[in-house]
Protein backbone atom coordinates (compact mmCIF):
# COMPACT_ATOMS: atom_id res chain seq x y z
CA UNK A 1 0.00 0.00 0.00
CA UNK A 2 1.47 3.31 -1.06
CA UNK A 3 1.00 6.27 1.27
CA UNK A 4 0.24 9.56 -0.41
CA UNK A 5 2.47 12.36 0.86
CA UNK A 6 0.92 15.79 0.90
CA UNK A 7 2.93 18.94 1.00
CA UNK A 8 2.81 20.66 4.39
CA UNK A 9 2.21 24.31 5.01
CA UNK A 10 4.94 26.52 3.56
CA UNK A 11 4.94 29.95 5.20
CA UNK A 12 7.37 31.33 2.63
CA UNK A 13 4.99 30.98 -0.34
CA UNK A 14 2.20 33.49 -1.02
CA UNK A 15 -1.37 32.21 -1.18
CA UNK A 16 -4.73 33.53 -2.37
CA UNK A 17 -7.45 34.38 0.15
CA UNK A 18 -10.98 34.76 -1.31
CA UNK A 19 -13.62 36.62 0.72
CA UNK A 20 -17.28 37.42 0.09
CA UNK A 21 -17.98 41.13 0.38
CA UNK A 22 -20.84 42.10 -1.89
CA UNK A 23 -19.21 39.82 -4.44
CA UNK A 24 -16.12 37.65 -4.41
CA UNK A 25 -12.80 39.43 -3.92
CA UNK A 26 -9.46 37.74 -3.68
CA UNK A 27 -5.98 38.88 -2.78
CA UNK A 28 -2.58 37.29 -2.60
CA UNK A 29 -0.85 37.46 0.76
CA UNK A 30 2.15 35.91 2.43
CA UNK A 31 2.04 34.42 5.90
CA UNK A 32 3.13 37.02 8.51
CA UNK A 33 6.50 36.57 10.18
CA UNK A 34 6.67 35.83 13.91
CA UNK A 35 7.70 39.44 14.57
CA UNK A 36 4.70 40.75 12.60
CA UNK A 37 2.31 38.42 14.45
CA UNK A 38 3.75 39.47 17.82
CA UNK A 39 3.52 43.19 16.98
CA UNK A 40 -0.08 42.68 15.81
CA UNK A 41 -0.98 40.83 19.02
CA UNK A 42 0.70 43.45 21.24
CA UNK A 43 -1.14 46.28 19.47
CA UNK A 44 -4.56 44.80 20.20
CA UNK A 45 -6.39 46.35 23.13
CA UNK A 46 -9.67 45.22 24.67
CA UNK A 47 -11.65 47.32 27.12
CA UNK A 48 -14.01 45.45 29.40
CA UNK A 49 -16.90 47.35 30.94
CA UNK A 50 -18.38 45.76 34.07
CA UNK A 51 -22.10 46.36 33.95
CA UNK A 52 -22.94 44.95 37.37
CA UNK A 53 -24.69 41.78 38.53
CA UNK A 54 -21.94 39.61 37.03
CA UNK A 55 -22.32 41.00 33.50
CA UNK A 56 -19.65 42.64 31.38
CA UNK A 57 -19.20 43.93 27.86
CA UNK A 58 -15.95 43.84 25.86
CA UNK A 59 -14.91 46.32 23.20
CA UNK A 60 -11.91 46.02 20.85
CA UNK A 61 -10.02 49.30 20.50
CA UNK A 62 -8.75 50.24 16.99
CA UNK A 63 -8.84 46.62 15.79
CA UNK A 64 -9.85 47.47 12.19
CA UNK A 65 -6.88 49.86 11.91
CA UNK A 66 -4.46 47.29 13.35
CA UNK A 67 -5.75 44.59 10.97
CA UNK A 68 -5.44 46.95 7.99
CA UNK A 69 -1.82 47.73 8.90
CA UNK A 70 -0.87 44.04 9.04
CA UNK A 71 -2.79 43.37 5.82
CA UNK A 72 -0.86 46.15 4.03
CA UNK A 73 2.45 44.58 5.15
CA UNK A 74 1.65 41.03 4.03
CA UNK A 75 -0.19 41.71 0.79
CA UNK A 76 1.87 40.69 -2.24
CA UNK A 77 -0.47 41.75 -5.08
CA UNK A 78 -0.39 45.51 -4.52
CA UNK A 79 -2.19 46.15 -7.83
CA UNK A 80 -5.19 43.95 -6.89
CA UNK A 81 -8.65 45.16 -5.84
CA UNK A 82 -8.84 47.64 -2.98
CA UNK A 83 -9.78 46.23 0.44
CA UNK A 84 -11.34 48.36 3.18
CA UNK A 85 -10.57 47.85 6.88
CA UNK A 86 -13.41 45.35 7.41
CA UNK A 87 -12.35 43.24 4.44
CA UNK A 88 -8.71 43.35 5.59
CA UNK A 89 -9.92 42.11 8.97
CA UNK A 90 -11.68 39.18 7.30
CA UNK A 91 -8.44 38.23 5.51
CA UNK A 92 -6.43 38.44 8.75
CA UNK A 93 -9.09 36.34 10.48
CA UNK A 94 -8.83 33.62 7.83
CA UNK A 95 -5.03 33.57 8.12
CA UNK A 96 -5.22 33.56 11.92
CA UNK A 97 -7.39 30.45 11.93
CA UNK A 98 -5.44 28.43 9.37
CA UNK A 99 -4.22 25.06 10.60
CA UNK A 100 -1.17 23.02 9.73
CA UNK A 101 -2.56 19.73 8.34
CA UNK A 102 0.40 17.53 9.23
CA UNK A 103 3.99 17.66 10.40
CA UNK A 104 6.79 15.77 8.76
CA UNK A 105 8.58 13.11 10.78
CA UNK A 106 11.86 14.97 10.46
CA UNK A 107 10.38 18.14 11.96
CA UNK A 108 8.67 16.29 14.81
CA UNK A 109 11.75 14.25 15.80
CA UNK A 110 14.28 17.09 15.71
CA UNK A 111 12.63 19.10 18.51
CA UNK A 112 13.97 19.19 22.04
CA UNK A 113 12.68 16.62 24.50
Amino acid sequence: MEIEKKAGFDASKPFVVPILSGGEKSCEVRFPSDEEWCAWARAQRTVRHFLGRGKSQSEDVDLPKINAELFAKIRTDKDGPEFDDAEAGMVIGRIERCAVPMLSEKASTTGSR
